[in-house]
This record gives structure tokens, C-alpha cells and sequence, in this order.
């Protein structure tokens, strides 16, 4: 036993002393200041107004290429029509450079066989005046082939083999489609048409003071004479055409008036440059709005 325990005391054990804790340091208080500057993002940046007015301007030129696209797909009443599109073409073609095929049938819709098919026309070039003449005879099947045609306007004349002395044929306007650009040295017009009836040579006859059975539609093709078919399809396929570009300039337009910047504007302005426009309308404008642009400050967004 030991002496304090032989002596009675009570042994009193004192605790080590703690480490002090291993942690975060103390946070410190923070005073901030102020610039009173704003953060301002794109959106919230207003619009010029020279952004605003060029979007209007592209705006006009998208809708007046929509007004053109429109009228291209109305080849019959359309302000535009496709024969006047391809009587200019015709003007600049080379002589002899059209040929011409189709079909004929009689009235109630069989091969007219045998039949003459004459084409009588004044040659484009100012040099050339006088009127001259392409024949041929129709195949078994009605089809027929003149070749060394020059485009333009032409009278398409069919008379059926000779009976009784009566010549009960027919006269048309008929425009002879030029060669497309860059693509064919020849343009192709094709068409099919039918014999009058005997109720229309007899009336023919009765006005022409009984002189003759021909029946002359030409009076009724002034504004529109016989076109290709394909060259009505050719002209509606642009109209499309410049109604998606008028369609998709018009939207650019309208989200760079919304966002002012300049980048909406120039795709719209060379958009609406390619939709053409009525009278040119669009390509005036749309190439003055790509050049107001640069004038446009820039932008980011």
C-alpha cells in the first residue's frame, strides 16, 4: 500500500489539458462597394431605331416578293403571265434554234392522220422580215415533228386531207418556247390539240360569208395562244420558289426588328434580293437594306 493510501487521503486525479481543435478558420466580415454600374443583357439592350426602320423597308421588300411569288403561280390571271415571260426569252434566241412536236386528233378524239400541220411565222431578227413557212404531215398516231423553228410568236395552221374540195381546218396563236438558259441549244415545245367539230367549221363558214371552214381561234388566243405545258409548270415552280425565300426573308425581318441585330437583317435583305419582287421591287430594296447594315452598330447576342 502506498503512503496516502496508508494515511486515508483521498488520491484526486486531475484531466490532461486539451488540445486545442483543428478547424475552419474564423470567417471574416466583409464590406463590399458598389460602381452603381447595371449588367444589362442583349435582350434587355433597346432596339435602334435605324434597326427598326431597315426592318420595316425588308418587311415591304419580303411581302412584295410574296405578292410577286403569288402571281407567278397564276399563269391565267396572273398580272405576269408566263407567255410574256417566254415571248422576251424569245427575242434574244437565235433563229432556227425552236422545234416543235405535238399531237393532233380529230373531234371525237382518234389520230387525226395524214393531216397538214403549217407553221407560218416572221423571224426575230430585224434583218429578216418576211413571213416563211415549215411543213409537215401528221404519223399514224397523230404526232408530228418541225424542226429549224425560230421561238416566238408563230400561227399554227392543220387542214385534214383534201374531200369534196372543203377545207375545214383550223388556226392557232401558238408561242415556240426558247432554249433554256445555259442548259440546251434547242428549245422544245410540245402540244396536243383536236379538230373542230362539224358544228364549228359550219359556223366558220356562216361568218365568213360563206368562203371558208376554217376555224380561226386566234381572235381568242390574243392574251393567251397556246403555250408548252412545261413552260407553264417551269413558271409555277418559280412562283413557289420565290414564295419560300419572300417566306423565310419576311422572318428574318421580323426577328431582327424584335432583336435589332444586324446579322436577322443582312440574311433578310439577300433573301428578299433573290425573291425578285414585283418590278424588281424586292432586289431594289433588298440590296439597299444589305448596304444599310453597315451602318447598323453591331450588336452581340
Amino acid at each position: 500500500m502506498s503512503d496516502e493510501e496508508e494515511s486515508g487521503q483521498e488520491v484526486v486525479i486531475e484531466p490532461a489539458a486539451e488540445e486545442p481543435l483543428q478547424g475552419l478558420p474564423e470567417e471574416e466580415e466583409l464590406i463590399f462597394s458598389t460602381s452603381h454600374k447595371e449588367l444589362l443583357l442583349p435582350s434587355s439592350i433597346p432596339v435602334s431605331s435605324a434597326a427598326r426602320i431597315l426592318a420595316l423597308i425588308l418587311i415591304v421588300a419580303a411581302s412584295s416578293g410574296l405578292y410577286n411569288g403569288w402571281d407567278y403561280t397564276q399563269p391565267d390571271a396572273g398580272l405576269v403571265r408566263p407567255h410574256e415571260w417566254v415571248w422576251k426569252m424569245g427575242l434574244s434566241a437565235p433563229n432556227g434554234s425552236a422545234v416543235l412536236t405535238g399531237v393532233v386528233t380529230t373531234a371525237d378524239g382518234l389520230p387525226a392522220n395524214n393531216h397538214t400541220v403549217l407553221i407560218s411565222m416572221t423571224p426575230t431578227t430585224s434583218a429578216a422580215t418576211e413571213n416563211w413557212a415549215a411543213e409537215t404531215l401528221t404519223l399514224e398516231d397523230g404526232s408530228f415533228r418541225l424542226e429549224n423553228l425560230s421561238s416566238g410568236m408563230v400561227a399554227l395552221e392543220v387542214y385534214p386531207p383534201l374531200s369534196s374540195g372543203e377545207s375545214k381546218g383550223m388556226v392557232h396563236r401558238l408561242l415556240l418556247s426558247p432554249p433554256p438558259l445555259f442548259l440546251e441549244p434547242v428549245g422544245f415545245t410540245h402540244i396536243e390539240i383536236s379538230m373542230p367539230s362539224e358544228a364549228e367549221h359550219q359556223a366558220a363558214f356562216t361568218d365568213s360569208g360563206n368562203t371558208s371552214f376554217r376555224v380561226d381561234y386566234r381572235p381568242s388566243e390574243m392574251e393567251q395562244p397556246l403555250l408548252d405545258p412545261g413552260a407553264i409548270g417551269v413558271y409555277v415552280m418559280l412562283g413557289f420558289l420565290f414564295i419560300g425565300l419572300s417566306f423565310i426573308s419576311l422572318t428574318f425581318a421580323i426577328v431582327g426588328l424584335c432583336s435589332g441585330m444586324r446579322g436577322h437583317l443582312r440574311i433578310s435583305s439577300v433573301l428578299a434580293f433573290f425573291s425578285v419582287g414585283f418590278l424588281w421591287s424586292s432586289c431594289f430594296l433588298g440590296l439597299l437594306g444589305f448596304g444599310l447594315t453597315f451602318a447598323i452598330p453591331k450588336r452581340e447576342g
